[in-house]
């Protein structure tokens, strides 16, 4: 069990976007075609200490123009370009991202065939 310590909120510098990967309205294999990107305004940064433990655990959390949100299944764009899977990987564009959400849903419907079956 962890215990909040602290909460900051500190502003984002300019040019950091929130990626949420988007299907065609037309599109019957739920493949990614886009991102919708919402510009990222501040950090939350919350610091927590697990139960017997002196070790401090920090996460940033970002905040748009919506709102806080969770990551779930969203991305996030760097100023320099390169878009961030948080806990996955670091990609050189939006491209790269863009393909690998794609492998990603053609082996979840791979998955759900197969359990269908």
């Amino acid at each position: 069990m962890t215990k909040r310590v602290a909460i900051q909120i500190i502003p984002a510098a300019p040019g950091w976007l929130m990626l949420r990967p988007i299907t065609g309205a037309d599109s019957d294999d739920n493949l990614p075609i886009g991102f919708v990107e919402k510009p990222i305004v501040a950090w939350r940064i919350e610091t927590a200490q697990r139960e017997n433990d002196d070790e401090l655990i920090d996460s940033a959390t970002p905040i748009t123009t919506e709102g806080c949100s969770d990551i779930g299944e969203q991305l996030i764009e760097r100023p320099d370009g390169h878009v961030v899977a948080p806990y996955e990987e670091i990609f050189d564009s939006r491209a790269e991202a863009l393909e690998s959400c794609r492998e990603k849903e053609v082996a979840a419907d791979k998955l759900r065939l197969g359990k269908a079956n």
